[in-house]
């Protein structure tokens, strides 16, 4: 069986907010989301990559704008340069890791990726497991990040 998580962190990978306006955000988004199998917060010593899982399609290159699919012809090449970027990512704090795109061989910050589907790095965040909805309301969103004091970006997750 598969599992789908809406996974919410702030645009800012270093910030965390308070346990109280957690506690409030999470009292306030838990009845939007009543078939969830599972709600979590989770708060990281340091920013770290918050990936889509396997809905990851595409990767775009910050210096040259090439999109390198991870599907098609290229795709396997892809796929073999983004496992070891993936790699790692464990042995480097991920807002100083440095990595080589397969399309222009430039020398980018990891943090400068754009992804399809949404990815980021973050140091605090709400996932949502098997959340019943599609996404979540535009005033919904607002009010969390009202309450929790920062922007925030939706994750889908696929594993």
């Amino acid at each position: 069986m598969s599992d789908n998580y809406l996974r919410l962190i702030p645009t800012d990978a270093h910030f965390v907010p308070t346990e109280c306006a957690v506690r409030s955000a999470v009292a306030f988004l838990r009845p939007s989301v009543p078939a969830a199998d599972n709600l979590e917060v989770e708060t990281y010593a340091r920013p770290i990559f918050v990936d889509q899982g396997t809905n990851l399609e595409a990767i775009r290159c910050p210096r040259c704008g090439m999109t390198s699919s991870l599907h098609g012809p290229a795709g396997q090449d892809v796929q073999r340069w983004w496992d070891a970027v993936t790699d790692s990512i464990d042995e480097h704090t991920v807002t100083e890791l440095v990595v080589t795109m397969p399309c222009c061989k430039a020398e980018v910050p990891f943090a400068t990726l754009s992804f399809e589907w949404p990815a980021g790095i973050a140091s605090f965040e709400i996932s949502i497991l098997n959340p019943g909805v599609s996404g979540l309301d535009e005033r919904l969103v607002a009010k969390l990040e009202h309450m929790l004091g920062c922007k925030l970006r939706q994750i889908w997750a696929h594993y």
